[in-house]
C-alpha cells in the first residue's frame, strides 16, 4: 500500500535509538527554520515496545529556551481496551506531552539532550556512591550472605578503598551502623534483610 519505505520515515525506524535520533535531526531543523522569537511546539506520547518503556519527551534534544511542558490527557488508546495478566501491575500509557520551546537568539541556540551510560559500582566510584550502597551491591551480587573476609576482597581493588587505607575499617563500621540491614548469624557472615 505505501510502497517502499522512504529511509527517513519515522514510522519505519528500526528501533526506538534511531528514531530519536531521526526525530532530533527533525527537531533541529524546525527550530533552525524559525525566526527570532518564535516558537516549536511538539506534541510528543510516551510508548511501549516489547515490553520495554519509553518516555520521548524525556529523550528528545530540547532546543532554545523551554516555555512549557503541558502534559494532556490521551484518549483511544489501544492499550485502553487490553486485559493484562502478570505477577507486575500493568501500568497504561494515558498521557502525552506539549512541550514548547522559544527561539530567543538567532545565532546563539542553547540545547541539551538526554545521554545515556553505564554507571558501573564494580569499578567506578562517584559522591553520591557510598559505602552503604557498595556493601550492599556486593552482598545482593553475591546471594545477600558473604563474610567480613569475603567482603575485603571483593572490595580491596575499589577505587573507594584505594582513597582509604583504612577500608577494612570502614566496611565494619559501616556494617555497625546499619544492623537492621546487614544481619549477622554471629559466625562471622552477614546476610541482608531484604533477601
Amino acid at each position: 500500500m505505501w510502497g517502499k519505505p522512504h529511509a527517513d520515515d519515522l514510522s519505519r525506524c528500526e528501533n526506538y535509538e534511531d528514531f530519536i535520533e531521526k526525530l532530533n535531526l527533525v527537531i533541529k531543523k524546525m527550530f533552525f527554520s524559525l525566526r527570532s522569537g518564535g516558537a516549536l511546539a511538539l506534541l510528543v506520547g510516551d510508548i511501549r515496545q516489547k515490553g520495554e518503556f519509553h518516555s520521548i519527551a524525556n529523550d528528545v534534544m530540547t532546543m532554545g529556551t523551554m516555555k512549557s511542558w503541558i502534559v494532556k490527557a490521551q484518549f483511544g488508546c489501544s492499550s485502553s481496551g487490553q486485559s493484562y495478566h502478570s505477577r507486575h501491575p500493568f501500568i497504561p500509557i494515558v498521557t502525552e506531552h506539549l512541550l514548547l520551546f522559544q527561539k530567543e537568539d538567532v545565532f546563539q541556540i542553547p540545547y541539551s539532550f538526554r545521554r545515556g551510560g553505564i554507571f558501573c559500582l564494580r569499578t567506578q566510584d562517584s559522591k553520591a556512591l557510598t559505602w552503604f550502597h557498595l556493601i550492599c551491591a556486593v552482598m545482593e551480587e553475591s546471594g545477600g550472605i558473604l563474610s567480613l573476609s569475603q567482603l575485603y576482597e571483593e572490595l580491596k581493588e575499589h577505587p573507594k578503598s584505594a582513597k582509604n587505607k583504612h577500608y577494612k575499617e570502614r566496611i565494619r563500621a559501616t556494617i555497625y551502623e546499619h544492623r537492621n540491614i546487614f544481619l549477622t548469624n554471629h559466625k562471622g557472615l552477614y546476610r541482608l534483610s531484604y533477601m
